[in-house]
């Protein structure tokens, strides 16, 4: 009797760890946090009189996530694309890249958002 119950408790256990593991493992995409800002840059010791703005992108997930483009997105679903930006950068998790630019022409009336995209076409957007 006691080696049945055990053998059930134990079968019962095993199934939550196989469940819990295929749940991470299926539900885990990967994520990347966007924050933007206007900033400057220090160069020799002496400070840039242009601004620029500045795309901080992080891996936050556990999987390495290929970032492609930053860009935007304007209210009428057209999207826009920084090209000076010469991203396909492969982030592991817990690693940043900084893109900038100096047009801020992309800070228009008609912006929705400012994001950042990786090879799947998904998009993360600033907060």
């Amino acid at each position: 009797m006691l080696t049945t119950i055990l053998a059930l408790w134990g079968a019962l256990l095993s199934s939550i760890a196989v469940g819990w593991n295929l749940y991470r493992d299926l539900s885990e995409k990967g994520k990347l946090r966007v924050t933007c800002y206007v900033g400057c840059t220090i160069e020799g010791g002496k400070l840039d009189p242009n601004k620029y703005l500045v795309w901080n992108v992080t891996n936050i997930g556990r999987t390495s996530i290929l970032v492609k483009s930053i860009g935007g997105k304007n209210k009428d679903d057209t999207a826009f694309f920084i090209k000076e930006s010469c991203l396909l950068k492969m982030l592991k998790p817990g690693e940043y890249i900084i893109e900038s630019v100096a047009d801020f022409s992309v800070l228009s009336e008609n912006l929705k958002s400012l994001n950042a995209y990786d090879s799947l076409g998904r998009e993360f957007k600033a907060s």
